[in-house]
């Protein structure tokens, strides 16, 4: 037994002790690729769940790079910054070369800039050629077993955890959270290639109870089982999971999206569905999805959920939906998931080598009625209990053409629709047209898609976008986006309208000096503090200067942001900030980041975003409005038997203000501090 036991631990431990893809040093580090995506899409309003979402599906494809020697075409298209015609220039190169020696190679691969080839570096290495048939006691065997955890630890105390009297108590029991102020999140998962994955997350938030109030122990669990047949024919998904349904009029999740990206990628978005490995609680769906492939070009896809939604309640109807996930007072607990909702959907597509068409459905119910407060903003919001609709989507492309777009009906045969037409002009300039126009009646709780709203209704919009690379080692990309909104909106009466510039510049001195330069401007009707339906334009103009230098193991950056904001009747309101990132990775076992910002803004309507750096589970774009600085370190080291360790400190202090927030997140200071540990062991 014993002899068992020791060849058993020593099976283990060689299998653990197995080197993973060999990679060459990326030309850009990962910090400077997280800034450079994040940025304008947090500027746009991009949620909490959305941001934890994109970022872990980033991080799950920076950590099981893809091999260019053996990939597919689908494998590099997971890749958010590349699209279909980048995709085919690489593995055209392949076919030509038989294999890429290393990485160095993507500089003579067509359609693919010095940009691409930076961010390449991150999720790509150069193979052996060989492969081989891999079993299926392989895949369950010889994977990746991850476990992470990490705990945030504020050094302050807010409102709500602080000590009350029974006699305040008695009067709003809302004051107190029913559990600490410690965030802790812990997750394990599996993963073997492309074709297995399974996994678990539990998370606490900051105030929220632990085993208790409903809590098993944690008061967020999720889950998921995905196996992919490795020549692609079928895939089944059980468990927590998103979905796309064509350009997502009726059923989008958070794709790699917005105005930016729509110039840059244009990849033809295909329905498909993964799982939710974040720890986000909102925008998933909870059951199980399948899809086969049907003889050579036909592709079937079907999910079914049901989930428990938080939602605001009056006696048996829901007046609003809880989307933040947060569970620390009494009140919220009565609030979690209170709501059942079903889901099913399915599509069809017949995908050519160079288009593809598609069509599908979506039925959703809730076991509550689903009335809104009327207000002239949401007069035209779903309600009811049953919903669903129709699609029908296309995607083509040819001799540098591209165009793809979709044509959704609600249930009440209400339509929505969205289009791009794009070409790129000999590798230097490319050109992008995008239109979309969604009815006020359009009811789509799920839709997501690049809108300028809130909502899949309600706007009528025209995008306008270039590229141009004709100028050595620049980079210059813009667009015009003009919106209007037939009717109401939450800040505006009546008919509004509003548009959105943007200019960037990039400057790529070498392979290690960059110079950055944008603009923006976006101006929107709104009414007049008082006066309803008297409408004002209010425009917030956003400018930054950014200096970053990569060499192997160093990365430094620094930058200069100013915002102002400006109205009809209201006074300018200015801001600006400086900040600097320095990430140092230059020993094998340690890495260390640090950021600085000072800011100065005048209010909320001149906030201003920078990325910092992070552990695996936390937000690494703060806001910064008033005056004051934030300082942030974070260090991590690897450590025997797999594991490694990671701290971050940070420090905000105002200079302008006594305290810090308001109501039970309240904080009697000017200074905030805290602290998050993290730990993680993996075997491969």
């Amino acid at each position: 037994m014993k002899n068992a036991w020791f060849r058993f631990l020593l099976c283990l431990l060689c299998a653990g002790m197995q080197p993973g893809p060999a990679r060459a040093q990326a030309y850009i580090s990962w910090e400077t690729f997280l800034n450079d995506f994040f940025v304008e899409r947090m500027e746009n309003g991009l949620s909490d769940d959305d941001y934890d979402e994109l970022r872990e599906r980033l991080t799950a494809l920076h950590e099981n790079p893809v091999d260019l020697n053996s990939c597919r075409r689908e494998d590099l298209l997971r890749l958010p910054f590349l699209n279909e015609a980048q995709a085919d220039s690489i593995l055209s190169y392949r076919r030509r070369k038989r294999h890429f020696a290393s990485l160095g190679e993507l500089m003579y691969v067509q359609n693919l800039g010095l940009r691409e080839r930076r961010y390449v570096s991150l999720f790509a290495f150069c193979g052996d050629t060989v492969g081989r048939k891999v079993t299926f006691k392989e895949m369950i065997s010889r994977g990746q077993y991850d476990v992470m955890t990490q705990l945030n630890v504020p050094l302050y105390k807010v409102a709500g955890n602080k000590g009350y009297t029974q006699e305040e108590l008695a009067d709003n029991p809302n004051l107190i959270y029913l559990g600490n102020g410690l965030a802790h999140r812990m997750r394990y998962a599996y993963k073997f290639g492309s074709w297995l994955r399974y996994g678990v997350a539990f998370e606490k938030d900051a105030g929220e109870p632990f085993g208790s109030y409903g809590t098993y122990p944690y008061d967020f669990c999720s889950f998921y089982f995905h196996y992919r047949r490795p020549d692609g024919r079928w895939q089944v998904l059980a468990g927590d999971f998103r979905v796309l349904l064509g350009q997502g009029l009726l059923l989008g999740s958070s794709a790699f999206g917005g105005k930016l990206s729509a110039l840059t990628t244009r990849r033809l978005v295909r329905s498909s569905f993964r799982p939710h490995t974040s720890t986000g609680e909102h925008g998933f769906f909870r059951g199980a999805a399948a899809a086969v492939r049907l003889k050579q070009r036909w592709g079937l896809m079907g999910f079914v959920s049901r989930r428990r939604l938080d939602a605001v309640t009056s006696g048996d109807t829901v007046t609003s939906f809880k989307t933040d996930g947060l569970h620390r007072t009494l009140r919220e607990t009565t609030r979690r998931g209170n709501v059942g909702a079903w889901a099913a959907g399915t599509h069809l597509a017949y995908a050519a080598d160079e288009w593809t068409v598609g069509v599908g459905g979506l039925f959703f119910r809730y076991d509550k009625v689903v009335f809104p407060r009327p207000r002239g903003y949401n007069r035209h919001y779903f309600r009811g209990q049953n919903g669903g609709g129709l699609s029908a989507s296309y995607a083509f492309k040819c001799d540098g053409w591209n165009a793809y777009g979709e044509l959704a009906a609600d249930g009440r045969l209400h339509l929505a629709t969205t289009h791009t037409v794009s070409y790129d002009w000999d590798d230097k300039y490319s050109f992008t047209v995008q239109g979309r126009s969604f009815s006020p009646r359009f009811a789509s709780p799920y839709g997501h898609t690049l809108q300028e709203a809130s909502r899949v209704s309600n706007e009528h919009a025209l995008l306008l976008g270039a590229t141009v690379r004709s100028i050595p080692r620049v980079e210059l990309t813009g667009y015009a986006d003009l919106f209007l909104f037939p009717t109401s909106t939450y800040t505006a009466t009546g008919r509004s309208k509003g548009m959105e510039l943007f200019l960037r510049g990039t400057y790529t001195r070498s392979e290690r000096l960059y110079f950055m330069a944008q603009y923006k401007w976006k101006t929107k009707q709104r009414d007049i503090a008082g006066y309803d339906g008297l409408l004002q334009y209010a425009s917030t103009h956003r400018m930054k200067l950014r200096v970053g230098y990569e060499r192997k193991g160093l990365s430094l950056q620094a930058s200069v942001d100013a915002a102002v904001s400006v109205s009809q009747t209201e006074a300018p309101s200015f801001g600006w900030m400086f900040s600097s990132r320095a990430v140092a990775d230059r020993w094998r076992n340690v890495g260390l980041s640090a950021f600085g910002a000072i800011f100065f803004t005048d209010g909320y309507a001149t906030r201003l975003y920078a990325y910092e750096p992070q552990l695996r589970f936390g937000s690494g774009f703060p806001t910064f409005a008033y005056h004051g600085f934030r300082l942030a370190a974070v260090a991590t080291c690897k450590l025997p038997w797999h594991l490694t360790a990671g701290a971050k400190w940070g420090v905000t202090h105002y200079f302008n203000r006594v305290s810090i927030s308001s109501g039970t997140q309240a904080i009697a200071s000017s200074t905030k501090s805290d602290v998050a540990l993290f730990l993680r062991f993996k075997l491969r």
